[in-house]
């Protein structure tokens, strides 16, 4: 009888996992990343010790590659499967024909991507281990026209979800039109979720079922509306019913996100120099500002302030400190050119970090593995650009 109870209650406690909602763990083979990873205008993905990344996302090299990094054996390699490849021509399974972002996906053993054709928007796919490289879909043109520019982009069941904003012509005014939109992978018609003409960004998140978005209005383009309180629209789209809600709306000055992470029924919101967290359960807004007009970043129960360019400062979601560090690393010399937020694993913080010389000769640019526990920062991966 014992047994039998036993056996209830795991079925149960099975059933509970399956149907509760944001809990931040990755959906199994359908993961686009590990949830504190960032998505929007950030081609780096992350599944277990591999952070896979396209090297061209802020470099206007010529056939760039997609690599995968071992954050534990701190190997990085091209990822190609061909044998006897020499990864130095486009015919390279790595190689990728686009410069600026490409908006990097990771779905059911494969990473997903966006070329620009000419004219198409085309996905492809490759699994990974290099092998199998394919096109997948040609990009609905109406749409991907109205979102092409800074946003997100994820997969789920079969279906492509992207979110982003594009610069448009308005009775002969420059405008931005926000837009949200699904298009199935096997060719089914494409769909319109969300549009907006506000002057703003959009991003969004899927977490468990729903398509978590933001629509985070832009800096005032005039002097003007300097002191204009910003607004921030939070939304959740349901991928089953197609059932697409307000969650909340903020105003304040200042206010700018550039990107959203779902998990742990929250939503996690950061930018320049603020940052927030919304709660789903109660649907409280909790609003964090830098006092020195640094970047602020979000991880699992951390939040990391740069009060400097030099120096940041770890607390939790309280505000309570908990250390303070220093940068560039020992080791490393030169001018902090830019730090792009990654994401956060396993009490590590992760960045792209450009250092260049006094005279400016070259960037190097590193991927930075902060470790919140240890308080080291090490090298995983650098680059050198040189200028002419």
């Amino acid at each position: 009888m014992l047994k039998k109870k036993n056996v209830f209650i795991l079925i149960i406690m099975i059933v509970f996992l399956l149907l509760s909602g944001c809990s931040g763990k990755p959906n199994g083979e359908g993961a686009s990343s590990e949830p504190f990873f960032v998505n929007c205008d950030s081609d780096f993905v992350k599944h277990g010790d591999i952070i896979y990344f396209y090297e061209g996302g802020l470099s206007s090299e010529p056939d760039s590659k997609l690599r995968f990094l071992d954050v534990s054996t701190g190997e990085c390699m091209p990822l190609c499967g061909k044998p006897d490849c020499m990864h130095d021509d486009a015919d390279c399974n790595a190689s990728v024909n686009a410069t600026g972002f490409i908006r990097l996906m990771l779905y059911n053993g494969r990473l997903f991507w966006i070329e620009s054709g000419s004219p198409e928007f085309i996905l492809y796919s490759i699994k990974t281990d290099g092998t199998d490289r394919r096109k997948e879909l040609t990009l609905d043109d109406e749409l991907y026209s109205l979102a092409y520019g800074e946003g997100t982009a994820e997969i789920h069941e079969g279906v492509l979800y992207v979110c982003g904003s594009a610069s448009r012509v308005s009775d002969g005014k420059p405008s931005i039109v926000c837009t949200v939109f699904s298009q199935p992978l096997n060719g089914g018609e494409a769909k319109l979720i969300y549009r907006s003409d506000e002057r703003a960004f959009i991003f969004g998140r899927i977490c468990g079922d729903i398509l978590y978005f933001a629509e985070s209005e832009m800096w005032p383009d005039s002097e003007d509306n300097s002191g204009k309180p910003l607004v921030l629209k939070l939304f959740s789209y349901n991928t089953k019913t197609e059932e697409l809600a307000e969650l909340y709306r903020d105003e304040r000055a200042n206010a700018y996100y550039r990107y959203l992470l779902a998990a742990d029924d929250a939503l996690y919101l950061a930018g320049y120099q603020t940052a927030a967290v919304f709660s789903l359960a109660d649907k409280s807004f909790s609003h964090y500002r830098s006092d020195n007009n640094m970047a602020m970043d979000i991880g699992e129960g951390i939040m990391l302030r740069w009060e400097s360019p030099n120096s940041y400062l770890c607390s939790d979601l309280n505000g309570v400190p908990l250390f303070h560090g220093t940068y560039p690393p020992e080791g490393l010399s030169g001018q902090p050119s830019g730090k792009i937020y990654i994401g956060s694993s396993n009490n590590k913080f992760y960045y792209y970090a450009c250092l260049a010389p006094d005279d400016w000769s070259s960037e190097n640019w590193y991927i930075m593995e902060f470790d919140l526990e240890t308080h080291e920062t090490k090298v995983l991966w650098e680059y050198e650009v040189k200028f002419d």
